[in-house]
């Protein structure tokens, strides 16, 4: 079984979002024991770059991508073939180019996504994606 995580799902374990971030941490251990795989495409790897840069500054987000590489999860460069599928996707959806490489990737592999991005949900409708759902804090 495997499940593929967008930026938003890593982004709320490593920031430890209350209920997101404990289902991140049951995932991980899963895939420690090797009950399901986890991915992530390396596009979305970058935006966890990014955002947290822009939040604090890189060396932080250095060492982020440090403690990510801790884990078990495997991840998938962005090969020709799944750069234009994203394309494909970002040009028939109004979603996010980041976005459309973690649909993309999650197509190609049979993956279910794991996220608690709303984006997704009209995908998720359309038949197009099978979604794993962390839950979203209240506001």
């Amino acid at each position: 079984m495997i499940r593929l995580l967008d930026a938003w799902a890593a982004l709320a374990w490593l920031r430890g979002e209350g209920e997101a971030a404990s289902q991140m941490r049951r995932l991980l251990l899963s895939a420690r024991r090797g009950r399901i795989q986890l991915i992530m495409s390396v596009i979305n790897l970058g935006e966890v770059y990014y955002r947290i840069a822009k939040v604090s500054d890189e060396s932080n987000a250095r060492q982020i991508l440090e403690r990510f590489r801790l884990t078990p999860v495997v991840v998938v460069p962005a090969e020709n073939p799944l750069v234009f599928q994203a394309a494909s996707l970002k040009a028939r959806f109004p979603i996010s180019y980041a976005d459309s490489f973690a649909a993309a990737l999650a197509i190609e592999r049979g993956a279910r996504l794991v996220t608690g991005d709303p984006d997704f949900q009209p995908r998720e409708r359309a038949r197009l994606l099978k979604i794993h759902w962390l839950t979203r804090n209240q506001v």
